[in-house]
């Protein structure tokens, strides 16, 4: 059993060339007494082994693919597959796997030519990665969020504090004179003070130290990804002047690496990117709503879709309590719909969906009425 991330799910969007198999069950806490959620996923994987062998595959064929899509701990009562809100089961010739998912998906098996993966572009957005960089004097600390916690980061072009930073400073302290007194022969006496001392270089030094480590952190913390800032607020604040991240996270933790618990900072950190995750969903729901009728914005399905497949789309809603089950084939002027799925059908909302993220478009998979416009489809058009 997997936790959803960005790599497994690129790996199962790259698929197409075989038959496959998708299958989504909610959990219940009463699995553990009576099995019943490992009955229901293996009546699932049942009705996709009858599809197969209706599309033409052999029985034998069919039974060892559906096997390998059954986790191994399936029939085990203490199993921990069920203490997850749902699971989503993946198979297809030569890959397989199973994915625990925290929202409660509905009941589902497809078989098509591609897999059925709006659940985990869902969950993706709820757990997304992020990163927190904790900042003072005495540190500079990074970490990665994710669904297992935050877990350091090796940077090892991040200076590690800001006497790291400026050890290699070649400064010779200059002793400037001035009269300041007369002696009581009536002779100035001189007085000297120094120059290039640590003091008055304090604030040369905290913007060199945080351009280093905002610096270090090129090809580390990727684009797009959210970056929480932690530190004292002067110290955040100066960062912020030298980011050259465009993902900051718009609110910061005011606590220091060196006097917050890991776990606090957790989950304080995930507060911060929930929050601006749903706020960019509510700004491009008003960003549809201005576009809507300009011809930058639609909720066409046609439209919708073949725009995701040329790589037009910036931002796309998909409903996900809802299907379109059909096909819309390359050379099709409108896509076929049916009221019911059948053998070979994919969920054109979700083949949209999949298209627009693999071609970076901000992906919402949202309840139905959250859909700007008229749903189940949105989107708004990069040219």
């Amino acid at each position: 059993m997997f936790g959803a991330d960005t790599s497994r799910v690129e790996e199962l969007a790259r698929w197409n060339e075989e038959w496959c198999v998708s299958a989504f069950l909610p959990a219940h806490a009463v699995a553990g007494k009576d099995n019943g959620d490992s009955v229901r996923l293996k009546n699932l994987l049942r009705d996709a082994e009858n599809e197969l062998t209706d599309l033409g595959w052999r029985r034998s064929a069919v039974a060892d693919l559906i096997c390998a899509a059954t986790p191994g701990n399936l029939s085990d009562r203490a199993s921990a597959i069920f203490h997850e809100a749902g699971i989503a089961t993946y198979v297809a010739p030569g890959l397989a796997g199973a994915y625990r998912i925290t929202c409660e998906p509905p009941p589902l098996v497809t078989v098509a030519r591609r897999f059925h993966l709006k659940p985990l572009l869902a969950e993706l957005a709820r757990v997304q990665r992020f990163f927190v960089l904790g900042l003072s004097r005495g540190a500079a600390l990074l970490h990665a969020g994710g669904p297992n916690g935050l877990q350091p980061v090796d940077v090892p072009a991040m200076p590690s504090s800001l006497d790291d930073a400026v050890q290699y400073d070649d400064r010779e302290p200059a002793l400037l004179l001035h009269s300041a007194s007369r002696a009581g022969d009536g002779s100035v006496v001189a007085a000297f003070h120094g120059q290039g001392d640590r003091d008055d270089h304090l604030s040369e030094d905290m913007m060199r130290y945080l351009r280093m480590v905002d610096a270090s952190l090129n090809g580390v913390v990727g684009n797009g990804v959210p970056l929480v800032l932690s530190g004292s607020r002067d110290v955040v604040a100066r960062y912020r002047q030298v980011s050259s991240n465009g993902a900051l996270a718009d609110e910061e933790i005011f606590a220091g690496p060196e006097t917050i618990a890991l776990s606090e900072l957790d989950i304080r950190a995930r507060a911060i990117v929930d929050a601006t995750a749903a706020g960019r969903a509510d700004r491009d729901a008003a960003w549809f709503e201005q576009l809507h009728g300009t011809g930058m914005a639609s909720n066409v399905p046609g439209t919708v879709i073949e725009a995701a497949r040329r790589g037009r789309l910036a931002v796309i809603f998909v409903a996900s309590d809802t299907q379109w089950w059909g096909r819309f084939d390359a050379d099709a002027t409108a896509p076929d719909l049916h009221d019911f799925r059948v053998p070979g059908d994919e969920d054109l909302l979700d083949a949209a969906a999949v298209d627009a993220w693999k071609t970076g478009a901000r992906v919402h998979v949202v309840p139905r009425d959250e859909v700007p416009g008229e749903p189940p489809f949105a989107a708004i058009f990069r040219y």
